[in-house]
C-alpha cells in the first residue's frame, strides 16, 4: 500500500478548487482513500523540500474528481462490496486531465 500526492478537484460552497491531497492506493494504483487536504510539513528543511517535490510531481498526473470518486464508492457499497477491498478503479475511474 502506498500514499502518493495527487491533485484533487473539489467543489465547496459552489466553488471549484484544486487541492494537493495524499491518495492511499495499492501497488497497482487502485485508490482506496485520500486525505482531506495536504499541508506541507516535515521535521527538517530537506523533508519540506521532498514533500514539495512530490506535490509538484502530482501536477503531472490526471486530476482526480472527488465527487466522481465518492459516487464510485457509493456504487461499490450499493453492490454490497467493501470499497477498501475493491478499490475505486473497479468501476472504471481514471481521473481527468482537466481542472
Amino acid at each position: 500500500m502506498y500514499w502518493r500526492h495527487r491533485v484533487m478537484k473539489r467543489i465547496e460552497n459552489e466553488e471549484t478548487n484544486l487541492y494537493v491531497v495524499e491518495v492511499f492506493s495499492t501497488e497497482n494504483g487502485t485508490i482506496l482513500g485520500w486525505s482531506e487536504k495536504e499541508d506541507v510539513w516535515g521535521e527538517t528543511i530537506e523533508d519540506l523540500r521532498q514533500s514539495l517535490a512530490w506535490m509538484l510531481e502530482a501536477t503531472e498526473q490526471p486530476i482526480l474528481d472527488e465527487a466522481e470518486l465518492l459516487q464510485r464508492a457509493e456504487e461499490i457499497e450499493a453492490l454490497g462490496a467493501d470499497v477498501h477491498e475493491v478499490g475505486i478503479e473497479a468501476l472504471g475511474y481514471e481521473g481527468s486531465e482537466e481542472g
